[in-house]
C-alpha cells in the first residue's frame, strides 16, 4: 500500500497494467521523482528515462517502464533525443509498443477520434481511442476495469472533492451522450441559457462570430422555434459530453483533462448549486494547445450555456480556443434526444 501511495493513483494504475502485461510498455509524460522510480522497481518493473526534443528547442524527460527490458531498449533506440512527433508512422509504432489494438491504432492514424460505443462505458479508463465496432477492446476492457477498480480501493482519494463536484452535474455523460431533455423545452425552461450572451443576433445564444465558428448560422434562416434546442445550448452540452469523456491522465494520443481543484466552493447564481471554485485544463498534446475552464463553467455547459456566473468566477468559455483544442472531435455526430417525463421515470 505504501508503494502505491508514493506513486499516486495515475502511475499506480499504469504500473499494475504493465506488471500484469496488459500493457507491454508504459510511458509517463508528467513530472516524476526518484522515489517514484524506486517504487516502480520495487514492483518488479524495469525503468528508463528518455529525453525528447520540444519545438522550442528544449528537452523533456519521459519515464518509461516495462516488465521486459526489450521494450525499454526498443523505445530508447527509437526515440531518445528525437523530436516529439504525431505522424502516422509514430502513432502506429507507439501503438504497438504500448499494446493498443492494431485496428484502433490504424483507425486513429487515419481518422483521429471517431465515435465509438465505449464512451461512457470504459473509454475513460483506456489509454487508446477505441475504433468503431472494435472487437479487441471488449477483450481488454475487463482487465483495465479490474485493475482500475483495484487502484481505487487502494487509493480511494484519487480525486479531490472538487473533481467529484465537477462530474456530479452530469455523472453519466459521454461523447455520444443522450442528454435527457423534456420534450418541447424552450429557453424559458432553463434560466442558465439567459446567461449565454447579450449579443445574440440569431436568437440561438451565440454571437455572430461564434455562429460562424460552430457552423450554426444556418439556423437564422428559419428563426427560433420554441420546441427546438438552439445551437448555443446544444453545442454547449455536446462539448460538455466530450470533456467529461476525456482521460484524467496525461497521454500522447488523446486530449486529456487536468483538474485543478481549490479549497473552497462557489455557488451558481442561477440554481444555487455549489461546485469547487477551481478549474480544469483541457490539453491537446498533438497540437500542444490548452484551454482553461472554471468548474462553474462546466456546470453551466452541462445546462447548455457557454457563459457562466458564479459567486467566485464569471465570464464566457473561449469557444474558438475550445474548438481548436478539441478539433479531432466532431460534435455534429452526437445528437440530443428529447424525451418526456414518463419516459425518464420508466
Amino acid at each position: 500500500m505504501r508503494i502505491f501511495r508514493k506513486l499516486g493513483f495515475d502511475i499506480s494504475y499504469l504500473a499494475l497494467l504493465t506488471r500484469e502485461r496488459v500493457k507491454p510498455l508504459s510511458r509517463w509524460e508528467g513530472r516524476f521523482s526518484r522515489r517514484q522510480v524506486r517504487a516502480l522497481r520495487t514492483l518488479g518493473l524495469k525503468t528508463d528515462t528518455v529525453d525528447r526534443k520540444l519545438l522550442n528547442g528544449s528537452t523533456k524527460p519521459e519515464l518509461i517502464f516495462s516488465a521486459s527490458p526489450h521494450y525499454l531498449d526498443l523505445y530508447r533506440r527509437k526515440y531518445h533525443r528525437t523530436p516529439i512527433a504525431k505522424d502516422q508512422r509514430t502513432v502506429r509504432t507507439e501503438g504497438f509498443l504500448f499494446g493498443y489494438p492494431s485496428c484502433c491504432v490504424d483507425n486513429f492514424a487515419e481518422h483521429g477520434y471517431s465515435d465509438n460505443e465505449f464512451v461512457g462505458r470504459g473509454q475513460e479508463i483506456l489509454f487508446h481511442w477505441a475504433c468503431p465496432g472494435c472487437r479487441a477492446t471488449p477483450q481488454l476492457l475487463p482487465h483495465y476495469r479490474r485493475i482500475h477498480d483495484h487502484c481505487r480501493q487502494m487509493l480511494p482519494a484519487r480525486r479531490p472533492v472538487g473533481a467529484q463536484l465537477l462530474r456530479a452535474s452530469l455523472p453519466a455523460a459521454a461523447l455520444s451522450a443522450i442528454i435527457a431533455l423534456t420534450a418541447g423545452r424552450s429557453a424559458a425552461d432553463d434560466p442558465h441559457w439567459y446567461c449565454s450572451t447579450a449579443v445574440d443576433t440569431g436568437h440561438n445564444f451565440l454571437t455572430s462570430y461564434e455562429d460562424f465558428l460552430l457552423g450554426t448560422s444556418w439556423e437564422h434562416i428559419s428563426g427560433y422555434i420554441p420546441d427546438y434546442i438552439p445551437g448555443g445550448p446544444s453545442q454547449a452540452m455536446r462539448f460538455h459530453g466530450i470533456i467529461d469523456s476525456l482521460p484524467r491522465i496525461p497521454v500522447s494520443l488523446s486530449c486529456y483533462l487536468v483538474e485543478n481543484a481549490q479549497f473552497g466552493t462557489e455557488t451558481c447564481c442561477i440554481c444555487g448549486e455549489s461546485v469547487n471554485m477551481g478549474s480544469v485544463v483541457i490539453h491537446n498534446p498533438m497540437r500542444d494547445i490548452s484551454v482553461t475552464i472554471p468548474i462553474i463553467g462546466l456546470h453551466y455547459m452541462s445546462h447548455g450555456s457557454f457563459s457562466y456566473d458564479g459567486t467566485e468566477n464569471s465570464g464566457r468559455v473561449d469557444i474558438g480556443l475550445l474548438r481548436q483544442v478539441l478539433a479531432h472531435y466532431d460534435t455534429t455526430h452526437y445528437t440530443i434526444e428529447t424525451t418526456n417525463d414518463a419516459d425518464k421515470d420508466g
